[in-house]
């Protein structure tokens, strides 16, 4: 996704320039690279995760339902597809945009 893109740190950036520069990756380099991406990865489903859960007014250790468990995944699907132009802090926009995409009141 782009939030994804717009987060690259600069030791994945360094090492893509290593590559096309011509000097090679050594095994090393590329693990760290993997586990970079993977931990950005990891921080950037959380973080819209729980932005789901807030806008569905629900408690991250809240056990839900399964209608409830669609609602948020879908505010999630939502948030992931919107990438870095995401508003996550306006829930009743978010609704409002969710309610047009499913076309149904929720």
């Amino acid at each position: 996704s782009t939030i994804l893109l717009d987060r690259v740190p600069q030791l994945v950036e360094d090492l893509l320039f290593a590559k096309r520069a011509g000097h090679g990756l050594s095994l090393t380099d590329v693990v760290a690279m993997a586990a970079a991406l993977e931990q950005l990865i990891f921080d950037e489903t959380l973080e819209l995760l729980e932005v789901a859960y807030a806008f569905n007014m629900r408690q991250l250790s809240e056990l839900v339902n399964g209608q409830v468990l669609l609602d948020i995944l879908d505010s999630y699907m939502l948030l992931f597809e919107q990438g870095s132009v995401a508003n996550l802090t306006d829930p009743l926009k978010h609704h409002l945009i969710k309610k047009r995409r499913l076309g149904q009141d929720t």
